[in-house]
């Protein structure tokens, strides 16, 4: 039977917002009362509350940068690099759901790589092998649980799942000719997270996040092994986020 990782995460996350519908059977009320308390309801993080900002949204858009670093087999050929995204967000109580693009675009860790081929009786030859940059784009949803630290100042963790598409390449050069091969992988993507978050005022607040990325391709099987595989790496980033 084949066992994908990427159906699990999707049953997770579902059952996240399952929960959090049934939970609550009052109506939404979007609150823009500044003079609410941190015991209160938003605005703010006060309460535990997922608002983005002092006013009390119920939307957000967050800009995020940052740096990733490749683990692993990833990160034996390629080096870290800076990254960008862009998320829509929606604050439910308090949890925050969101949408995010992200881009980033790794270098290679060595220049070039010589290989000396073994022809047995015909020889040997040698091929330079020079990698290109691995660019990897991301659409992915997410879920976060906040917890309001004090008036203005929250913590979350939560998960980040979806998509990662990997564009990369090599270049061969060699006596027995030159050529240029060009690949695509498409992950299933997941990603524990935690973060802090502090709003600066006017709708408008700043944080950071940490997240540790799994991306994941192919399938096991008990009987064949199958051909799943996964690459690694870790996260950092700044975010700035307006909530309206």
């Amino acid at each position: 039977m084949n066992t994908k990782f990427f159906p699990l995460a999707l049953n997770i996350i579902s059952a996240i917002i399952l929960i959090c519908l049934c939970c609550d059977t009052a109506s939404a009320q979007r609150r823009s009362n500044r003079g609410l308390n941190y015991d209160g309801d938003p605005p703010g993080f006060g309460g535990g509350s997922g608002n983005g900002g002092d006013e009390g949204g119920e939307w957000g858009v967050a800009l995020q940068a940052g740096f990733d670093s490749p683990r692993g087999e990833l990160g034996a050929s390629y080096k870290g690099a800076p990254l960008v995204g862009i998320s829509i967000l929606k604050y439910y109580k308090s949890f925050t759901f969101g949408i995010t693009l992200s881009r980033h675009s790794y270098k290679p860790a060595v220049d070039d790589i010589g290989v000396e081929i073994d022809m047995g009786d015909m020889g040997s030859y040698n091929q330079i092998i020079k990698l290109t940059s691995n660019r990897f784009t991301g659409f992915y949803a997410g879920a976060a649980y906040n917890i309001g630290l004090a008036q203005g100042f929250k913590c979350y963790g939560g998960v980040n799942f979806g998509g990662m598409t990997s564009t990369y390449g090599l270049s061969v050069t060699g006596t027995e000719g030159n050529y240029l091969e060009s690949y695509t992988d498409k992950y299933a993507y997941f990603a524990p997270k935690l973060g802090v978050e502090a709003a600066v005022g006017g709708g408008f607040s700043i944080g950071v996040e940490g997240k540790y990325n799994i991306f994941m391709v192919g399938s096991t099987n008990s009987r064949t092994g199958g051909d799943f595989r996964s690459e690694k790496s870790v996260a950092g980033v700044a975010t700035l986020t307006y909530s309206f």
